[in-house]
């Protein structure tokens, strides 16, 4: 059964996205419109035991002001259109149980390079909960994918997944 109050749903969290949407939206006659991307899953993914697995978006999106997320191919992915430094994180959870040890989510550049990991243990009552965005310089042409990790011995559903990328300046 989902948490009452899933990460993608959590006031606090969406007040902080709306101020920095606010903020980038009040930046953008300095650097240009705004560009950004917002996925989300409205359903369960069962996670298999000991793998890491990306979460599938499929065509579940916010918002896309560039393309970034293509709902019909490589749908688990947010693909960075234009180089500059972007606000990338993650929210998501899983269901509660009592067998294993750890949970883990991380975002994955270009399927090699590990950013935002965040690792927490099993909880017997209440559902574990991972959120962090991090600033990184992209390329065009790099992709993300938030990989979610368990090791309860069996599937694990995660919940209340949503991943965001939003562009928020450029390196001189």
């Amino acid at each position: 059964m989902p948490p009452d109050n899933p990460p993608n749903n959590n006031p606090e969290q969406i007040r902080a996205l709306e101020a920095i949407v606010r903020a980038l939206q009040d930046m953008a006659p300095n650097f240009g419109s705004f560009i950004g991307c917002r996925v989300t899953r409205s359903s369960n993914q069962s996670i298999a035991n000991n793998t890491g697995t990306s979460i599938d978006w499929g065509s579940s999106e916010d918002f896309d002001t560039s393309g970034m997320h293509d709902p019909s191919s490589d749908t688990t992915r947010i693909t960075i259109q234009e180089d500059g430094v972007y606000a990338v994180g993650y929210n998501f959870a899983f269901t509660t149980t009592a067998n294993g040890d750890r949970r883990k989510g991380y975002i994955l550049i270009n399927n090699a390079t590990v950013l935002a990991a965040q690792e927490g243990d099993k909880q017997n009552t209440t559902s574990p909960q991972f959120s962090t965005t991090e600033p990184y310089e992209f390329v065009a042409g790099d992709y993300i994918e938030l990989q979610v990790f368990q090791d309860s011995g069996g599937s694990l559903n995660c919940t209340g997944a949503a991943m965001w990328a939003y562009k928020i300046g450029e390196i001189a």
